[in-house]
Formats: structure tokens, C-alpha cells, sequence
């Protein structure tokens, strides 16, 4: 008999994913199989399209439709979403998988295959489809800067600014990001108030309401990945949320305002481990003990 102890340890309950590496097929799948059962880009395919991010790479490979996943669904298949990176799901829940994508640099992306979801564990063999994002192991240092202005159609301008960089040494990955999320709405509407008996106007207020929301954030994410069953992630997200509400109401009678806000912060901290230790096996009895073991436990014949 062979025994075989694998340890995994995770905090807040999150699932260690062992990494697979380029030259390694997730799953237990050998290459072969897998070169016969997956389709592969690579990265000078994209180049047509001059991708920016990894999900850039993503959204333009033929014939794949990207399913991003719903982290509020409870349940591994249907919070998972569809890609995998180098094998493996990505580990951060405080992120989205899009989030994730765009802020890979897709000078970053050495190729993407696309395969049946059994390639790349159970995990995801009910999926039809899953795409592999796999990554450069060359270090360096890579990041983007996105500055952005929306115009409501009260002329109004909302600023918007994010960053984020990778840093690559060996096996050693550090993300690193952060961002401004901010939005303002503004919707209006108006009051008639009648006379229920003549139906009379008596009065006739014009409202409108404004919604400032702003969500700033800083997020950073680590990784030691020296093997499939030795890898280590830490992941950490801050951010303040909170939205302004501004509410005049004009009518010909009066004229009133009420405003509102609310302040909140969270913090989040995950760090999933993947270890395994080796396999044991016991000491197997003697074959001249198991003979007789064997001769004792046959019935006695009877001459009767």
C-alpha cells in the first residue's frame, strides 16, 4: 500500500492553485495529448492588433468567447470565469479576472492555447472552453498608466486616473496598483400635484438628483513560484468607498435641498500556499510471514 500526504494551507478559505509551468501540461495532461486537443496562438499573431494588456490578447482570439465569472456566485464553477494563467486560476478574489488581465503587459504573453476545460484539471471539466494565458519568464519590469475623463450630459467632467506595474525577478512576481474610481450621475425628474376634486394643478417641482461616487483603491500582489507543488501567493487590496447625494427641489411655494453621504472602508489580505510533501511507503511483511499467515487461515479438512 502506498501512501501519499499532500498539505495545502489557505487563508479566509481561499483554494490553492498549483502553477503549471510553460513547458508543463496543468492537469496531469501530457504534451502530446494536449498539443492534439488545444489550439495555440502565438504571441506574434496579436501583433496585428497591437494588444496592450493581456486582455487585450484575450478578447481578439479567434473563435473564444471570454467569460469573466461572477464572484458572487457561490461555487467554484460559476465565480471561476473561463482563462486560466500559466495553468493555473488566478489566486487574488479581491481582483476580477478582467482587472487581472488588464494589468499583465502583453509584451508579457509568450502564447495562448485554447482547449476543453478538462486540460487544465477538474476544476474546469464542465466548461467547454478554457484559455491558458501563458507568461514570459524573463524578468524585468513592466507597467501602464490609463488616465481617462467622462462627460455627463450636463457638461460635467469626471477625471479618472490608474496605474499598475509588474516586477519580475526569477520566480519572484510583484504586482503593484492603485486607481482613482471615481463617477458622477446626475438624473432629473419633476412633481405635479393636483387637486383631486377639480384637478387643479396646485403645484409643479422640478428635482434632480447628483451622485458623486468615489472609490479610490491600492492594491498589491506577490508570488514565489519555484515549482507546480511549491508556490506561495500573497494578495492585499485597500480601498475607501463612499458617494455624496445632492437633492434640490425648486416648485413656485418654496425652494429645499437635502444632501447625504456615506464613508466606508475595507481591506482585504489572502495568501494561499501550495506545498507537498514526499510520499511514504510502508514496510511490506516478509513473503515467508505472509505464507504462513496464509496456511493458517485455510479450513481444516475433515475425514469424517
Amino acid at each position: 500500500m502506498r501512501t501519499c500526504w499532500i498539505i495545502g494551507t489557505s487563508l479566509m478559505a481561499l483554494a490553492a492553485a498549483s502553477p503549471a509551468m510553460a513547458s508543463q501540461a496543468p492537469g496531469g495532461t501530457s504534451q502530446g495529448a494536449k498539443a492534439s486537443r488545444a489550439t495555440f496562438y502565438d504571441s506574434a499573431f496579436f501583433a496585428q492588433y497591437a494588444p496592450r494588456t493581456a486582455l487585450d490578447v484575450v478578447k481578439r482570439v479567434p473563435g473564444f468567447q471570454l467569460d469573466l465569472g461572477n464572484s458572487d456566485t457561490r461555487g467554484f464553477a460559476g465565480a471561476a470565469g473561463n482563462v486560466v494563467i500559466n495553468g493555473a486560476r488566478p489566486s487574488s478574489k479581491a481582483e476580477s479576472l478582467e482587472t487581472t488581465l488588464s494589468r499583465i503587459p502583453a509584451r508579457s504573453v509568450v502564447r495562448v492555447e485554447v482547449g476543453s476545460g478538462d486540460l487544465y484539471g477538474a476544476e474546469y471539466s464542465s466548461k467547454s472552453q478554457v484559455l491558458n494565458v501563458v507568461l514570459s519568464a524573463e524578468g524585468g519590469i513592466d507597467g501602464n498608466v490609463t488616465a481617462s475623463a467622462r462627460r455627463n450630459y450636463t457638461g460635467k467632467m469626471v477625471p479618472n486616473l490608474s496605474g499598475s506595474t509588474q516586477i519580475k525577478r526569477g520566480a519572484s512576481t510583484i504586482n503593484l496598483a492603485a486607481g482613482s474610481d471615481r463617477a458622477v450621475n446626475t438624473d432629473e425628474g419633476t412633481d405635479r400635484l393636483t387637486d383631486p376634486a377639480t384637478g387643479e394643478l396646485v403645484e409643479f417641482r422640478r428635482k434632480s438628483n447628483t451622485y458623486f461616487d468615489h472609490s479610490p483603491y491600492v492594491s498589491a500582489s506577490w508570488a514565489l513560484e519555484r515549482a507546480s507543488d511549491k508556490a506561495i501567493r500573497l494578495n492585499g487590496r485597500y480601498s475607501t468607498g463612499g458617494f455624496d447625494l445632492t437633492s434640490p427641489v425648486h416648485s413656485p411655494a418654496a425652494q429645499s435641498s437635502s444632501s447625504g453621504w456615506l464613508r466606508a472602508a475595507s481591506a482585504t489580505i489572502s495568501m494561499p500556499i501550495t506545498s507537498a510533501m514526499a510520499c511514504a511507503r510502508p514496510m511490506q511483511p516478509s513473503s515467508a510471514a505472509s505464507s504462513r499467515s496464509r496456511r493458517r487461515s485455510r479450513p481444516r479438512r475433515s475425514d469424517a
